[in-house]
Parts: structure tokens; C-alpha cells; sequence
């Protein structure tokens, strides 16, 4: 089974912690990718600075969005990803 990729997009340590333990316990083969601000997820989305090496960080297969983050909001990410990304590509989106 291949491994998939996970976007976690949470700015509250807790919630982040949760999330990891939720993950692990799956057994499910994945990597696990977090960003605790709507700009960085646009980044990561984008492959910009930090993010260009999709080697490193790839192009997530899920996406679990807080709403409430700061620098851009969940909604803004969420309206990004439907406006910039095509379907082909990121089969998650539709």
C-alpha cells in the first residue's frame, strides 16, 4: 500500500496532538504534514520557499482545515484550493 500524505492545518498544539495520536493509531500508512497558519498552508499548497521540494513535501492527499487560524482563515485556504487547483491533480478537491 503506498503511503498517502495528510495536511493538517491547525494553530492549537492540542488539537495537533489529537490529531497525530488519531493518525498513528490507523495503522493506516501515511505522512503526516502540519502547518499552524492559513498563509503557511497556501505556501505548502503552492510550493512556495520552504515548500518547493515535493520530494519533502508533497502534494497532500487529504486535508483536514481548522476555520479559525491565524493569517488566513480556513475559508480563504478552502477558497484558494477550489479556484487554484485542478481536479486531475488533487483528486481531493473534488
Amino acid at each position: 500500500m503506498a503511503t498517502k500524505t495528510v495536511l493538517l492545518v491547525e494553530d492549537i498544539e492540542d488539537d495537533i496532538l489529537i490529531m497525530k495520536m488519531a493518525c498513528k493509531r490507523t495503522g493506516i500508512p501515511h505522512l503526516l504534514q502540519v502547518v499552524t497558519d492559513g498563509a503557511m498552508a497556501l505556501d505548502y499548497l503552492s510550493g512556495n520557499g520552504v515548500y518547493a521540494d515535493r520530494t519533502v513535501y508533497p502534494m497532500p492527499d487529504v486535508v483536514f482545515l481548522d476555520i479559525k487560524m491565524p493569517k488566513r482563515d480556513g475559508l480563504e485556504v478552502l477558497l484558494w484550493i477550489r479556484s487554484s487547483l485542478d481536479c486531475a491533480t488533487s483528486p481531493w478537491l473534488c
